[in-house]
């Protein structure tokens, strides 16, 4: 698996699904949107803006023009635009949840823990609801991506953990090839919230998280938490092991 994906594969079969949304605007707008997912294929991702700036200008209601320039953005690394054009797209199909893990991921490249923690909130909401049948059969999303020096990460966070070894997020660290390396999990397993409850550590309803490293021939744990602990606080974490800056409080090596 590539550590950076496109999107654009999903941008252009979203026309498809929903054509019904241009069907009375009377204007070519699906046409011109299949040039710039054509142009954007080609890798040539500034032109591909610039054509369905255009388009969007003759079709500003024309909700999978916003979704794709969206992408688009993202391709070329412009976080504040794609959050803006996807705030856009929310506006003209509420319901679809599949633009929240974007925009999580924008206001996560710009800091602004505020909005992206509303769209969480959101994106949560709505998996609960259950109404949205593509979502609720889901069992993680793509809540963040970024990169460490040359290698680059990306975190799943999981919408239900389940079991006695419960894992709530997965940051899946590849190398500049886009081999995957290890990876780093936050969890909680029910034998140590046991331990803990019968040492008086934590109340009965509470648990005890761990930041782990897993790789095929060695293990550590570089956190132990009474609550569960922020993202950005994780995320730094990782960050910082990754460059050797963060050491574990206990390593295992298996042959």
């Amino acid at each position: 698996m590539n550590a950076r994906r496109s999107l654009l594969p999903l941008a252009s079969s979203f026309v498809i699904v929903t054509f019904c949304l241009s069907q009375d605007s009377g204007r070519p707008c699906d046409e011109e949107l299949e040039r710039v997912v054509a142009i954007a294929g080609a890798g040539e991702f500034s032109r591909a803006i610039v054509l369905a700036d255009s388009m969007l200008r003759g079709c500003p209601d024309f909700a999978p023009g916003w979704w794709t320039l969206g992408h688009l953005f993202t391709e070329i690394e412009k976080p504040e635009s794609a959050a803006i054009c996807w705030e856009k797209y929310r506006r003209l199909a509420p319901d679809d949840w599949r633009v929240l893990p974007g925009l999580i991921q924008a206001y996560q490249s710009q800091m602004d823990s505020v909005r992206r923690d509303e769209r969480r909130a959101l994106l949560l909401r709505m998996f609960e609801d259950g109404k949205d049948t593509s979502l609720a059969s889901r069992t993680e999303y793509l809540r963040d991506a970024f990169r460490v020096d040359t290698s680059s990460v990306e975190v799943y966070e999981q919408f239900r953990p389940t079991g006695d070894r419960q894992v709530f997020i997965y940051f899946y660290w590849f190398d500049s090839a886009g081999k995957q390396i290890a990876n780093f999990s936050l969890g909680s397993y029910e034998r140590d919230n046991q331990f803990a409850r019968e040492l008086g550590r934590i109340k009965a309803g509470e648990r005890i998280y761990h930041l782990d490293f897993n790789a095929p021939k060695s293990h550590a744990t570089y956190g132990m938490y009474y609550r569960s602990p922020s993202y950005d606080g994780l995320r730094a974490i990782v960050i910082g092991a990754i460059r050797g800056t963060i050491s574990p409080y206990s390593t295992s090596t298996f042959k």
